[in-house]
């Protein structure tokens, strides 16, 4: 599924879910902010609104891939999973 994440993945895994969808198992956020400066960092794509609504609808273990080419994006959205996910996600890093 493709969407602006901050307005409509809640809705969307929400319609998704209740149409017998089945579950989530894989999520992957690839290259998420274009603005990476320091300025810029609430418009983030990864935030911890994000994290909670992903924690509503995946199953238990399911993968979470997260990729940027700029390292302290890469760091926030680690964090951020890291500390408002903990209960959900688990850090692998190989």
């Amino acid at each position: 599924i493709g969407c602006n994440a901050n307005v409509d993945l809640d809705r969307i895994l929400t319609m998704y879910t209740k149409n017998n969808g089945g579950p989530v198992t894989y999520v992957s956020i690839q290259y998420p902010d274009p603005h990476f400066k320091k300025a810029h960092q609430k418009r983030r794509v990864v935030t911890p609104e994000l994290v909670q609504t992903l924690a509503k609808f995946v199953q238990s273990g399911c993968d979470v891939f997260i990729q940027s080419d700029i390292k302290e994006v890469f760091d926030d959205m680690r964090e951020k999973l890291r500390e408002h996910g903990k209960t959900y996600f688990f850090d692998v890093v190989p």
